[in-house]
């Protein structure tokens, strides 16, 4: 049951949170209820019966989209970027690493069957999250990247499971069924990949940089 459920989510997954999304865009007016207290005392309000601003559902969306690839607007922009240093390269004659080519590919098709993005969970969270000090019809970036920091601050060390137990994810939670164990399973490993990915993004933007310097003259 676990294996068809999972395979049921990979394969299917952009098009369940699209459905998620189309739920969730049914707005009207803004009324506002208790959500989450962090660790320096301050207060997030959701949206209730899904009256969530029109700028604020854009934001779900491109995260609900980013899901479906299991990749970060980040980690695309850095692979992408690792690929097109190769093919420049080769388009001026040089020799590329044609493997590199062949690694960043696999890397966008592998990522889009992850099952848990960690940082994309709480950005999507984080759009639907009113803090204390914020405009409620308006997406401020600053305090958008404050309020992920803290919430992963928050849940550092320490099981994920309920803090995303929350009417925003119900659709998701009803799908996959993870016990708190299964939650705990995938999360790891979701950390484990974007970790594993982003050492490999900076020892290439390493190696690179050094050989640029290695080819610079000096001059005196």
């Amino acid at each position: 049951m676990k294996f068809i459920r999972n395979l049921l989510w990979k394969y299917f997954k952009a098009d369940f949170l699209k459905l998620h999304f189309e739920e969730v865009a049914r707005s009207s007016k803004y009324q506002l209820e208790w959500a989450h207290t962090d660790s320096n005392g301050r207060t997030y309000s959701r949206f209730v019966k899904n009256d969530i601003p029109l700028e604020r559902i854009g934001k779900m969306e491109d995260y609900m989209d980013l899901m479906g690839t299991g990749l970060s607007r980040d980690e695309i922009r850095e692979l992408i970027a690792a690929a097109d240093n190769e093919l420049a390269l080769a388009f001026n004659g040089k020799k590329a690493n044609v493997s590199l080519i062949g690694w960043v590919h696999k890397q966008i098709l592998d990522r889009s069957e992850i099952i848990l993005h960690t940082d994309l969970l709480y950005n999507f969270l984080a759009v639907q999250y009113i803090r204390d000090d914020e405009p409620i019809n308006e997406w401020v970036e600053s305090i958008h990247v404050e309020k992920v920091e803290q919430f992963k601050k928050d849940n550092k060390d320490s099981s994920t499971f309920f803090f995303f137990q929350v009417p925003e994810l119900k659709l998701v939670n009803e799908f996959l069924k993870f016990s708190e164990s299964e939650w705990n399973e995938y999360w790891k490993d979701s950390l484990r990949t974007q970790a594993e990915l982003k050492q490999k993004i900076d020892h290439l933007v390493s190696v690179k940089k050094s050989s640029k310097e290695i080819r610079t003259p000096v001059t005196t």
